[in-house]
């Protein structure tokens, strides 16, 4: 998300190796959620390959969001490093 700014859904799963439409989908509308990305461009529903687009607005640099759950289904958001 950081090299391409701007991207869909497919751009990124053929980016991450082993992913799956939904992951990246719910992934990408819990950023939405929080702030980190932001949609941009019309979508018409129902033409074939169209998709919404998404701008990265929160650069975090090499950290990436990680989504938890809290003791009383309370939903967290931790933010993670990569490096050790």
């Amino acid at each position: 998300m950081r090299i391409l700014t701007r991207f869909t859904i497919p751009d990124l799963c053929r980016v991450v190796e082993g992913s799956t439409v939904a992951n990246v989908q719910s992934y990408v509308s819990r950023l939405y959620r929080e702030g980190y990305v932001g949609k941009f461009g019309m979508v018409r529903r129902g033409f074939t390959g169209e998709f919404q687009g998404y701008r990265l607005i929160k650069n975090i640099g090499p950290t990436m969001p990680v989504f938890l759950k809290g003791r009383h289904q309370k939903t967290l958001l931790k933010t993670t490093s990569t490096r050790k």
